[in-house]
């Protein structure tokens, strides 16, 4: 049996590729005031987050390639 570091491609060799996040895209609140809660905050700042759609996007922003795979569902009527 070889041993496991012949079997895997240096670095140098290997070609970039693409990564693929699939998972949640979601809206934080967060505080418009540093050091306090939402609730203890006269307002709030929304942010984009998710951690598979901000990995897709830092990784885009570091020149990598990515992509991201979710749904999003439309909001029903109460």
């Amino acid at each position: 049996m070889a041993p496991l570091g012949d079997a895997v491609a240096p670095a140098s060799a290997a070609a970039p590729g693409l990564v693929v996040s699939f998972g949640e895209m979601l809206i934080d609140f967060v505080p418009d005031v540093a050091g306090v809660s939402l609730a203890e905050s006269g307002g709030f700042v929304k942010a984009p987050g998710g951690a598979p759609a901000n990995v897709a996007c830092a990784i885009s922003k570091l020149g990598g390639s990515s992509a991201f795979i979710g749904k999003v569902r439309t909001r029903r009527s109460p």
